[in-house]
């Protein structure tokens, strides 16, 4: 799956140059059933050309750092629209035990979307392969799993400009569940102060492998940003 991954990469990069569409930076909590409440903060990148959208992340909740890139390729219908996709992430975290690990998802996504008198529902969903890969230091290979990806993304945007989003993933930009059981609910709100600028939150959790019994959510993340975008 990587070698597919770098593939169109290489094809799609050079092929169009690239628009900076927006910029967001936040700051918040981050919390484990091992690790006590820290202090987080994240740096995401919007690009977008002819043929694909690109996203590049940094999230820093010291002593771990995460890195991430996420890349779509839509279609291109008759009537110019843009519905299904072919979506790309990689992700990669280090900084603790001198461990890396590393994720990628490979799927196809299809957009449904429906406007109202002013209101703007957005949804969709989708299917997919995850793979990931840890490398330990006193391990001479590596841990990887596969595991079915699916991701679906439900948001309403209202005429006064106010946004909001419910996502429920098994992989998002820097968080990974090698189970498909044990996906990651993230809820946003975002409200826009001009036409470029607006700030947001949100809130989410990423249930645990662990048995129900014993722990329900394996990290919790509360969030607040400002978001630049470039019209």
């Amino acid at each position: 799956m990587y070698l597919v991954v770098l593939l169109l990469l290489s094809f799609g990069l050079p092929a169009a140059p690239l628009k900076l569409t927006g910029l967001s930076q936040s700051y918040g909590l981050y919390e484990t059933i091992v690790e006590t409440e820290e202090r987080t903060w994240s740096t995401i990148f919007d690009f977008t050309s002819s043929i694909m959208d690109f996203r590049l992340g940094y999230r820093d909740r010291l002593p771990i750092h995460d890195l991430s890139l996420q890349v779509d390729f839509p279609f291109i219908r008759p009537d110019g629209s843009l519905s299904p996709a072919f979506v790309l992430y990689m992700h990669g975290s280090f900084g603790k035990l001198d461990a890396f690990l590393y994720d990628g998802v490979l799927a196809y996504a299809y957009r449904w979307q429906l406007v109202r008198r002013g209101y703007e529902l957005d949804f969709s969903f989708a299917l997919g392969l995850q793979e990931s890969l840890t490398f330990l230091p006193f391990l001479d290979e590596p841990l990887q799993t596969s595991s079915p990806y699916y991701g679906a993304t439900l948001s309403l945007a209202t005429p006064q400009g106010l946004k909001l989003c419910v996502l429920l993933a098994t992989n998002t930009l820097f968080e990974y569940s090698a189970q498909a059981m044990r996906p990651i609910i993230q809820a946003d709100a975002i409200w826009p102060l001009s036409d470029s600028f607006s700030i947001g939150c949100y809130a989410a959790l990423r249930f645990s492998d662990q048995p129900p019994e014993s722990v329900i959510f394996l990290s919790r993340e509360v969030s607040v940003y400002a978001l630049w975008t470039n019209r």
